[in-house]
């Protein structure tokens, strides 16, 4: 038998520049037990990739890593730390981590 202890869901903005938008989106409905049965932490995982001609901003980290703190989400994932990590994609990096500041 398997049991989870915390919702992992994906929260990307793609070909957006809403992370807040979509996290509230997120956050309200792994919140509702109609939606999801059992509530669990919510850990979202918001975007540090890029697809085409778009990719998040600096900015779009920080409001992502800002509005889950104010909605009391005790942590965050992002993906994809390789790709946020390439040469160029140095204010993305300083985004996700704070290295650099």
């Amino acid at each position: 038998m398997c049991y989870v202890d915390v919702a992992m869901p994906q929260v990307y903005w793609e070909q957006a520049h809403n992370p807040d938008e979509q996290l509230q989106r997120t956050v309200k409905e792994f919140s509702d037990p109609a939606l999801v049965g059992t509530v669990r932490p919510i850990i979202p995982a918001g975007a540090a990739y890029g697809i085409g001609t778009w990719e998040p901003t600096p900015e779009d980290i920080l409001l992502f890593r800002r509005t889950a703190a104010e909605s009391g989400l005790q942590a965050v994932s992002f993906y994809s730390w390789d790709w946020a990590g390439a040469p160029g994609r140095e204010s993305l990096w300083i985004a996700l981590t704070g290295v650099g500041q």
